[in-house]
């Protein structure tokens, strides 16, 4: 009999297709629940670890940042340590990757002439449309007629995420900000409110504050021929002024704390430092993912719509 893989994955993060991958070659037999899609009624068809996982996430005892997985109910914090992938490098995501840097030493060229960047909020059709730039990354891929590199355990991932962002849109109004030269996108913030961040799996500060006026930063993403040049910075100050104009309270984040070139993606404390993020818990992500801090920055609003209203 295969050993069992049990994976509570989240839809934000394009990383199940990995651990499909991984299960393949191992020969492990994969269960996978979207940990986003989970209601009251899945509870009794759940692992009990698999429950208990879920609850950890929700009450903001646990976090990870793609998934949590555990072999046979055992818990497993490393599982591409434990189970290498070993796979050729794909020649799709090569190519994207040198496109990338090649575009962000272009867009980098052209800020140090005087180029303007801007900043926008992240809208349904440009998700829809297909965005475009060195700093689009993952989300540039969410378009239907843009799939991405990959195969179809890709495109279903994206097509799951995408969902959930156009729902997200729909509902909040707002989800993030991409920071623009013209029509090309340098960097992008995501962030989600506090109740929905801890559906997703993401660590959030233990402190005792009201989910609703809670904002979590989801993902801030710089290329990294684009870092120290303020983006990251500009966009957190879009971030909080939204926030205060919206009546939140408080904005939450997840960085790490020197990251060193070593986590691909991941920000780095010293933006939220220098907006005045406080340092609030060390963590470990159950995915594997170390040396990261809980960072929080309390608001004081400005008089006018109570969150909910959305940020249109």
């Amino acid at each position: 009999m295969a050993p069992v893989l049990d994976v509570l994955y989240s839809p934000v993060c394009e990383k199940l297709p990995r651990v499909e991958a991984v299960a393949r070659r191992h020969g492990l037999e994969l269960r996978a629940y979207n940990a986003w899609a989970l209601g009251p009624q899945d509870l009794p068809r759940l692992p009990g670890h698999v429950r208990e996982a879920l609850f950890a996430l929700r009450e903001g005892r646990d976090g990870f940042y793609a998934w949590v997985s555990f072999l046979d109910g055992e818990r497993l914090d490393d599982l591409e340590g434990r189970f290498p992938l070993d796979e050729a490098g794909d020649p799709q995501w090569e190519l994207e990757e040198e496109l990338m840097a090649v575009e962000a030493q272009a867009a980098l060229l052209a800020i140090q002439l005087g180029a303007r960047v801007r900043v926008y909020p992240l809208s349904a059709g440009a998700l829809l449309k297909g965005l475009k730039g060195p700093g689009s990354f993952c989300l540039g891929w969410l378009a239907p007629s843009q799939p991405g590199p990959g195969g179809p355990g890709w495109a279903r991932i994206r097509r799951e995420r995408r969902e959930f962002l156009l729902q997200l849109l729909s509902d909040q109004g707002a989800c993030g900000y991409v920071a623009c030269l013209e029509e090309s996108v340098l960097a992008f913030l995501t962030f989600f409110p506090k109740s929905v961040a801890r559906r997703l799996g993401y660590y959030s500060s233990p402190r005792p504050t009201d989910p609703g006026r809670t904002l979590v930063v989801g993902c801030l993403f710089v290329p990294r021929p684009l870092r120290r040049l303020g983006l990251a910075g500009r966009l957190l100050d879009r971030l909080v002024a939204d926030a205060r104009r919206r009546g939140f309270t408080r904005v939450e984040a997840v960085a790490v704390r020197d990251d060193g070139g070593r986590v691909f993606g991941w920000h780095a404390v010293h933006p939220f430092l220098s907006r005045g993020f406080s340092l609030e818990q060390d963590v470990s992500f159950a995915d594997g993912y170390r040396d990261m801090v809980v960072m929080g920055l309390d608001l004081k609003p400005v008089p006018g719509p109570r969150p909910g209203a959305g940020f249109a």
